[in-house]
């Protein structure tokens, strides 16, 4: 039997609360944007820097639309928005970018830094009002179905043996090596809980 869907807990925000929020939400999509591009035109796995590709592109596209969501108002400087939501934030990203490892790239991706952002993202969307974040809703939906790709392709990289032909990439030692590196993202992401992606939607 399904579970009954819980009630979304609507919640009215400001202008100005909204307005950081999609800020926060535009400097993650645009920092990986960035991020997926670069390992994308470098060396390593081939299979994996096509999905990179296919990622940059993506969140290229995310990053405009929530651009474009950001207040137009006289005196609102939109690029001073789009900033990281917490230091946290900032140095997890910062240790994904210095990694280099495309199979400790894809795994810090698809193991925590996508599911804690789309985590934040189905949150808001359970808690956004139809009357004042409609153009939101929007973006969070479309965001929420491409997550569910993005991530189900690269946990298809990470466990190549659930696919049929193919070689048993990663080796032992490099699925333990994935392992220990999101446990240090993890790490960097809880030195401020509060302030984490997750804590986005309360």
């Amino acid at each position: 039997m399904p579970e009954v869907p819980l009630p979304p807990d609507f919640s009215w925000r400001t202008i100005d609360q909204l307005a950081r929020r999609v800020g926060g939400y535009c400097w993650w999509e645009h920092r990986l944007f960035e991020l997926t591009g670069r390992w994308a035109s470098g060396t390593g796995d081939p299979e994996i820097r096509v999905l990179f590709s296919q990622m940059s592109a993506r969140h290229a596209a995310f990053s405009l639309q929530w651009r474009d969501r950001l207040p137009a108002r006289a005196g609102v400087d939109v690029t001073a928005l789009v900033v990281a939501t917490s230091r946290a934030d900032a140095d997890a990203l910062t240790l994904l970018e210095v990694q280099s490892d495309d199979l400790l790239r894809l795994g810090g991706l698809i193991e925590v830094v996508l599911p804690r952002l789309h985590s934040a993202y189905r949150a808001h969307l359970t808690q956004a009002s139809a009357v004042s974040e409609g153009p939101v809703i929007e973006v969070l939906r479309q965001i929420a179905a491409a997550g569910d790709r993005e991530m189900g392709q690269g946990q298809a990289l990470l466990r190549p043996d659930q696919r049929p032909g193919r070689s048993g990439r990663p080796t032992p030692q490099g699925a333990g090596n994935v392992e220990e590196f999101c446990r240090t993202l993890e790490r960097s992401f809880e030195a401020a809980s509060d302030k984490s992606p997750t804590a986005w939607a309360s």
